[in-house]
């Protein structure tokens, strides 16, 4: 496992991170430690840029088609980055050679992650369905930085109510082409092309809201069985 590791690092390419790193935080660099997780900051700011609250197994697979597992990794989903830490050091993955990702859930399924060109940036899609010949059905999971009140005072601005939100999107990607699902007919067309007003009519019958994941889950289920 440790030859696999160091292969791994060596086709990848990466970064090391010292003890302390930065986010970008859209008005100015926030320091934060690395040395016991991704979360600690030098000052008062609530959440984080990384997808889980703190590092977990997983595997990474490469385009050339070998893998590699290990005990703790994590996606800075603030600067789309798969962060690694094995044998007390942490990097920072090429983005250019994964496949996909894969992460072990609390509940013991795999939580796959596909790395796709979206507006002209690698971002991390988790797949939550692959419809055989059409598409597949992806969840965009998005932090952002936000400062919530900023005040200028005598000497300095300080930032209060700092904060990483998250929101999320559904996407669908069919013919190395991938767009963000919108309510309505709109959606419908961009899912199931010619047999939306099929799709239509199932939403009316089964009174499905199409606003959560599983919604669209679900419709995709009836339409495909």
């Amino acid at each position: 496992m440790k030859k696999i590791a160091l292969i791994v690092f060596g086709l990848l390419g990466y970064v090391s991170l010292e003890a302390q790193g930065q986010v970008n935080s859209g008005r100015s660099q926030i320091r934060r430690s690395n040395e016991m997780d991704f979360s600690v900051f030098d000052r008062d700011i609530k959440g984080s840029p990384f997808l889980f609250d703190k590092m977990r197994p997983g595997k990474v697979h490469l385009k050339s088609g070998t893998a590699s597992t290990f005990p703790k990794m994590d996606i800075n989903i603030t600067d789309n980055e798969v962060h690694v830490r094995q044998n007390g050091k942490v990097a920072v993955l090429d983005n250019d050679q994964i496949e996909k990702i894969e992460f072990q859930s609390d509940e013991g399924n795999v939580l796959v992650y596909y790395p796709i060109s979206y507006l002209n940036k690698i971002r991390y899609f988790e797949l939550l369905h692959q419809r055989d010949g059409e598409g597949m059905l992806f969840i965009y999971h998005e932090k952002y930085f936000s400062s919530t009140n900023n005040k200028i005072e005598v000497i300095s601005v300080t930032d209060e109510g700092d904060e990483f939100k998250y929101k999320n999107d559904l996407y669908w990607y069919a013919d190395e082409s991938i767009s963000r699902i919108k309510s309505g007919k709109s959606g419908l067309k961009l899912i199931f092309g010619v047999d939306w007003k099929k799709a239509k009519s199932v939403v009316d019958k089964n009174d499905i809201a199409l606003k959560e994941p599983a919604d669209w889950l679900q419709l995709i289920s009836l339409m495909d069985n």
